[in-house]
């Protein structure tokens, strides 16, 4: 994270151990406290993606990506995968630079789509990228949910287990909330 982006997090815990990395910030906690439920919950999401993928998935669909960087963490394993990352513009905008400037070019196989979840849906905007309904998918929705509208969130939700989608998807949304 460069300094513009710790800006962005400065009343967060682990924004004092990442501008002055000690063993007492490390041991706060508040610290500890956040860290602990990162680490966790990227944990428990990445070994479900690295599952679905082996099970098949062909397409995976990270709602409200953020700074998400599993289609760069993960290049090898999801090579022969769709990777839709749908987010807002301006954070789009922002991620991929700094992915750029710090990880390189983005895989061949990542999708970025721009999305304002109150005002457009996910199956319209997936539509315009060539997402199809029938292939087995992942979809991971984390930390996002708090910052909508509940009917956006059901919204998005009851399309996902809809029956536009064959039986043979398989699709998971993971829901991280504080």
């Amino acid at each position: 994270m460069g300094p513009d982006e710790r800006a962005m997090i400065a009343g967060h815990p682990l924004a004092t151990v990442l501008e002055n990395d000690t063993p007492e910030n490390r041991q706060s906690p508040e610290v500890q406290s956040a860290a602990a439920t990162l680490v966790i919950r990227t944990k428990f999401i990445d070994e479900r993606l690295v599952r679905m993928v082996r099970e098949g998935a062909t397409q995976i669909v990270i709602m409200g990506a953020g700074w998400d960087t599993r289609a760069y963490r993960f290049a090898g394993l999801l090579s022969g995968v769709r990777v839709f990352e749908v987010d807002q513009p301006a954070t789009q905008t922002w991620k991929r630079r700094r992915a750029e400037e710090a990880l390189g070019p983005p895989p061949a196989n990542l999708t970025y789509l721009p999305i304002d979840f109150r005002v457009q849906t996910l199956a319209d905007v997936l539509a315009s990228a060539g997402y199809d309904p029938q292939q087995k998918t992942l979809f991971i929705w984390e930390g996002v949910t708090m910052y909508l509208p509940a009917a956006a969130v059901s919204d998005t939700l009851q399309w996902i287990r809809s029956e536009e989608h064959t039986s043979e998807l398989q699709s998971l949304a993971y829901l991280v909330c504080r």
